[in-house]
């Protein structure tokens, strides 16, 4: 038997599929994501989880361009025997905005324009629609996508499913950048879902940071990301992270599972639910350096790891109550306990408390969910070592 590759970096999931990559069979939340009672749904979770395999999962179900390829892309999974009705009857417009120059605001506003310009694009010559793109010397990306969106639901005998993956990282990129040009654009959606061009939205990003002037224009949308029957929805169970080591025959299963469940293992994104989960795509990392070295590798942390050190430094520079702020990162140095709120819209209008600021350290991965609080919602610590190495660089720097 020919064995599967590891897709470390990859995220689509036909790829995936068709060319014999390891998966782990997440399809089963297709299911549970279509009976909330919601179908505007926004998903955070830290960087590099899952979230954009996640969406590329989704848009070949629902896509109706996939619908002769159903079961050479989902025979094997859970939704492949518990198909629902809504397989392969959209059209898919996504829009991953990922990729955007965070160099300043005026070029976030430049850059995210021409992302919705190009990928606008992209769905027209996907569908094979003869539908004109009006250009806007303002970068104006609401108007952009106002005109395409009724011109589209002239030519189109359905419906569409919108996915937008990564909707808030320009201001990750830039914590405390506001851009209020985002919130026409997606006030945009909220009026075709009213007039009947847009039947459902999947909107996954990394903090709430955005939801504030998000929600404003387009208040229809649920926050989902703490609900407890989707803790595992991507990250890595302790059973799903076994079956991998197995399959690349990993020598001593227990001493490599107590590796990675030390370094990678410990998330948790609601307080009572039963399993935490693995960072996936540093289980992936150790799995493509434990195969080309035959060995544990020593280096545990993916260099890509290092751009959330200097996102904690911002973090931390957004939080200005200094004796506050040292007291937090001694608790957290000594892996205690830290109680708070966790803040699901972020008012900038107001001054950053400590409870905005632990509820960024949580979104990004950089505490979790322990237990619930006494006082307040959770319990928050640090998730494993690898995040702990974080906190003690940068707690090393402000000492020096």
């Amino acid at each position: 038997m020919m064995r599967r590759k590891i897709p470390y970096g990859i995220s689509n999931y036909k790829k995936i599929i068709k060319e014999q990559y390891m998966y782990v069979d997440k399809t089963r939340f297709i299911e549970i994501l279509e009976s909330l009672n919601t179908v505007y749904p926004v998903f955070l979770r830290p960087r590099r989880f899952g979230k954009s395999l996640l969406v590329s999962t989704l848009q070949y179900y629902y896509d109706k361009n996939y619908a002769d390829e159903f079961d050479s892309l989902f025979g094997n999974t859970y939704i492949g025997a518990h198909k629902t009705p809504l397989a392969n009857s959209y059209y898919v417009l996504r829009f991953d905005f990922s990729k955007l120059n965070t160099e300043s605001e005026e070029r976030i506003k430049e850059s995210f324009y021409k992302s919705v310009r190009v990928q606008l694009d992209d769905f027209r010559v996907c569908y094979g629609l003869n539908i004109s793109i009006k250009e806007s010397n303002t970068y104006n990306a609401a108007d952009l996508l106002d005109g395409f969106l009724m011109k589209v639901k002239q030519f189109i005998g359905r419906k569409l499913y919108v996915m937008i993956d990564e909707y808030d990282h320009f201001t990750n990129a830039i914590p405390g950048s506001k851009n209020a040009f985002t919130k026409n654009f997606y006030a945009v959606f909220k009026s075709h879902t009213s007039d009947g061009c847009i039947d459902r939205i999947f909107i996954t990003g990394v903090t709430a940071l955005t939801l504030d002037s998000f929600t404003s224009g387009f208040n229809i949308s649920k926050n989902i990301s703490m609900f407890s029957e989707l803790n595992e929805m991507v990250g890595f169970t302790s059973e799903e992270t076994k079956a991998l080591l197995k399959e690349i025959s990993a020598e001593s299963l227990d001493k490599t599972m107590a590796v990675l469940t030390e370094n990678y293992n410990g998330y948790r994104f609601h307080s009572r639910a039963e399993n935490t989960v693995f960072n996936s795509n540093m289980v992936l990392y150790f799995m493509d350096e434990y195969q080309r070295e035959k060995a544990i590798p020593r280096q545990l942390t993916d260099p890509d790891m290092r751009s959330d050190y200097h996102k904690l430094t911002a973090m931390f520079n957004l939080f200005e109550e200094e004796k506050a702020k040292q007291l937090i990162l001694e608790k957290i140095i000594n892996n205690e306990r830290l109680e708070t709120d966790i803040i699901t819209n972020f008012n900038f209008s107001a001054p950053f408390r400590e409870d905005d600021f632990l509820s960024l350290l949580f979104y990004f991965g950089l505490l979790t969910i322990k237990e619930e609080g006494r006082a307040f919602d959770v319990a928050l610590q640090t998730p494993n070592a690898v995040i702990r190495d974080i906190y003690h660089q940068y707690y090393a720097a402000q000492s020096s």
